[in-house]
């Protein structure tokens, strides 16, 4: 838990804390082995080449609980959003908003972009997925209203075997 009073900070990642996002990924998946999906806990190993490449892409922001990396977010331009690869918060963060201001940054830099949505694709039933997302203002989209970068990838994480649990497909729209 973060000490009383400390400051949260998001911002770029130097090229040296980017080597201690990996770990960060692989402790953040492990709540999903105690609700019986050890798969994801195990079976998602860090992307260590996406990590740097989003670095280097500018498209990946840290969380800092005073000096303490609290989690990060991966996103890129997909489609006319920026979708949202990922948001890893460590455990002992959790519930401290850490998710919810990496994806006020994120907007702020989609906006900056000139971008009016963010998109991902997540757990439709694991409460600090499509739940956690909806109290936050995102809608799930409809088979129809999804485009098709968005498709492709729900079709990789189908291939990578993601599709045992129920997915979905979210947006939040930007205002301008």
């Amino acid at each position: 838990m973060p000490p009383m009073g400390a400051k949260t900070t998001i911002r770029r990642p130097t090229a040296a804390e980017i080597g201690e996002l990996p770990a960060l990924e692989v402790e953040s998946y492990l709540s999903y082995a105690d609700i019986g999906m050890s798969e994801v806990a195990v079976g998602n190993e860090p992307d260590v080449g996406f990590l740097s490449d989003a670095f280097y892409a500018d498209n990946i922001r840290i969380a800092l609980c005073d000096t303490d990396i609290a989690g990060f977010i991966e996103y890129r331009t997909l489609d006319e959003t920026l979708y949202i690869a990922g948001v890893n918060v460590r455990p002992r963060f959790l519930g401290h908003r850490i998710g919810a201001l990496l994806l006020e940054a994120a907007a702020e830099l989609a906006t900056a972009r000139g971008l009016h949505r963010l998109s991902l694709t997540t757990f439709q039933d694991v409460p600090w997925n499509a739940p956690y997302y909806e109290r936050l203002g995102w809608r799930t989209l409809a088979e129809e209203e999804t485009s098709a970068g968005l498709l492709a990838i729900r079709a990789r994480q189908r291939d990578a075997g993601y599709e045992r649990w129920p997915r979905t497909t979210m947006v939040k729209d930007l205002s301008s």
